[in-house]
């Protein structure tokens, strides 16, 4: 038989942040060694930009707002690209879910797509044929469903795997398992009150938490896996992201990140 020399390409931007459960793999090291051990010769390259956004900066802003960098440093003011003209990342804070939406719903009204995600700090309750779906995101008077658990679409209303791309899922707040891998022009961010800013840093309530994945007193870096989560719901749009917290300290610490 003949031999074939298989050669794998393994990029310096791997992004091992996309891991966001325990139990979930996919380092640069994992891959190097699984593709060695098939015989094939690794090859690493270093991309130095990503194209999602409407902005070189904006990722590595998110990161070092959430802590993400190595070592941790502290958040700094949003600063747009400079540019000869548009267009720009815009970045804005709302005090409410209602501002939020109606920030938003300015854009889907100019002919752009736009989604609310949140962290899962809420109930998530099943969809069933025949029954509207539950309310379960309740945010003093501003209530809305999670989108639709499963592969399967619910009175109309698209299956999680599609909930990004298809219109009828604006009217449901997406969670990561819905929004990871895909991208809208304008995101809203929901931070629950599993992530709150302290006095200079970031605190993590396990408990405030309605994952399955992250349920139990046992499950290690916790405070990780939420930080991450954020950061994948932080980084789907291209165009423009409005962030809200439930929390009022956080909301200030935004604020004074982000100028209006």
């Amino acid at each position: 038989m003949e031999n074939i020399n298989v050669q794998v390409l393994l990029s310096r931007v791997t992004d091992e942040e996309q891991a966001i459960r325990p139990g979930q793999i996919g380092t640069r090291d994992y891959l190097a060694t699984a593709a060695r051990a098939s015989g094939a010769t690794v090859h690493s390259a270093e991309l130095t930009s990503q194209h999602r956004h409407h902005s070189a900066r904006y990722d590595s802003w998110v990161r070092r707002l959430l802590g993400l960098d190595d070592p941790p440093r502290r958040p700094t003011p949003w600063s747009p690209d400079k540019g000869p003209s548009p267009p720009r990342f815009e970045l804005r804070v709302a005090d409410s879910p209602g501002e939020l939406e109606q920030l938003l719903r300015a854009k889907t009204e100019l002919g752009a797509s736009a989604r609310i995600t949140a962290g899962l700090c809420w109930p998530w309750s099943d969809a069933t044929p025949g029954n509207p779906m539950v309310e379960d995101i309740v945010i003093g008077g501003w209530r809305r469903p999670w989108s639709v658990k499963g592969q399967r679409a619910v009175n109309g209303l698209p299956p999680s795997p599609l909930w990004a791309i298809d219109p009828a899922g604006s009217g449901q707040v997406g969670s990561v398992y819905s929004a990871q891998g895909f991208e809208y022009e304008y995101g809203g961010v929901i931070l629950g009150p599993d992530l709150m800013w302290r006095d200079d840093r970031w605190v993590t309530d396990p408990a405030a938490t309605r994952d399955d994945a992250l349920d139990g007193a046992f499950v290690a870096n916790v405070d990780l896996w939420i930080r991450r989560t954020y950061r994948v719901l932080l980084t789907r749009a291209t165009a423009g992201t409005v962030l809200y917290s439930t929390d009022t300290d956080t909301r200030a610490l935004l604020h004074a990140l982000v100028a209006r």
